[in-house]
């Protein structure tokens, strides 16, 4: 079984900077059983405000590392010690410019780095939204990772909001 987003949730947008690629996952499924294994570390970083945990099985050697701040987060999936994507997603207008601001400049001094021209960013208009970075160094996760994001996206919106989308 899996969890149609279209009817519950608000229209969650996953924009890749790097590629400028925008895909509306409101017509996504996603399994209700993925969504279980991420709650407890979306609650986490929630109440920490800041939380690394091991993804689950069978992905146990990829590490989420996620600093929450309010109606808003980031988080990097990292396979040992090198990120492979940096994400921030935003459930509220409250902090999305502020948000914005600093997963931008994020960017464009990553892309500054790797010697990369860098697309112009332009923030989504509608919340929620989730944005992504994707590095080099992704690799064979790139088969898997996109859900992966979208998922712990909704597992955070989720645990801070108290609603279900399932």
């Amino acid at each position: 079984m899996f969890v149609n987003c279209k009817d519950n949730m608000p229209q969650l947008l996953h924009y890749t900077l790097n590629t400028d690629n925008t895909f509306d996952c409101s017509n996504k499924q996603y399994q209700p059983e993925t969504l279980k294994l991420l709650h407890p570390i979306a609650a986490r970083a929630i109440l920490g405000g800041k939380a690394e945990d091991p993804l689950p099985y069978p992905f146990e050697d990829y590490t989420v590392n996620t600093t929450v701040d309010g109606e808003c987060a980031m988080f990097d999936v990292r396979e040992s010690s090198i990120t492979l994507t940096s994400n921030a997603v935003v459930w509220s207008h409250t902090k999305q410019e502020l948000c914005w601001e600093l997963f931008e400049h994020l960017y464009l001094n990553l892309m500054g780095e790797c010697r990369t021209i860098p697309r112009t960013p332009h923030m989504p208009n509608t919340v929620p939204w989730l944005a992504t970075i994707t590095m080099p160094t992704l690799g064979a996760a790139v088969s898997w990772m996109a859900d992966f994001e979208q998922c712990f996206a909704i597992a955070l919106i989720e645990a801070s909001t108290g609603k279900s989308y399932a």
